[in-house]
C-alpha cells in the first residue's frame, strides 16, 4: 500500500509540473486517483508502446485536478459541541418520587 501511495504522489507531482505555478499539495489526490487508475486501466488493455502517449494526455489533463484556492475570507469560530449522553434520560414517575 505503501508503494502504491508513493507511486501516485510522484505521479501528481509530474502532473503538477505540467500546470504553471500549482505545487503538488494544491492538486486534489482523489480526482487524481481516480485519473491514475483510469490511466493504469486503459494502458492494461493496450500496448505497451502506447504509454508515453496515454502519459502525456493524462498530464495535459492535469490542470482539470487542481483544487480551488482557499478563500481567506470565511473564518469560522471554533465551538464546543456539547457531548450528547449515550442512554436516553430516563424519567422519573409520580409513583418514584413518594
Amino acid at each position: 500500500m505503501l508503494l502504491g501511495y508513493n507511486l501516485l504522489r510522484y505521479q501528481m507531482v509530474e502532473m503538477s509540473r505540467h500546470c504553471p505555478g500549482i505545487y503538488p499539495c494544491e492538486m486534489s489526490f482523489s480526482a487524481c486517483t481516480w485519473a491514475i487508475l483510469g490511466f493504469i486501466h486503459s494502458v492494461s488493455a493496450d500496448r505497451s508502446g502506447n504509454i508515453p502517449k496515454y502519459l502525456a494526455k493524462l498530464h495535459a489533463s492535469a490542470s482539470h485536478y487542481v483544487l480551488p484556492h482557499r478563500r481567506e475570507e470565511r473564518v469560522y469560530p471554533r465551538a464546543i459541541r456539547l457531548k450528547s449522553p449515550k442512554h436516553p434520560i430516563r424519567k422519573k414517575n409520580a409513583s418514584q418520587l413518594n
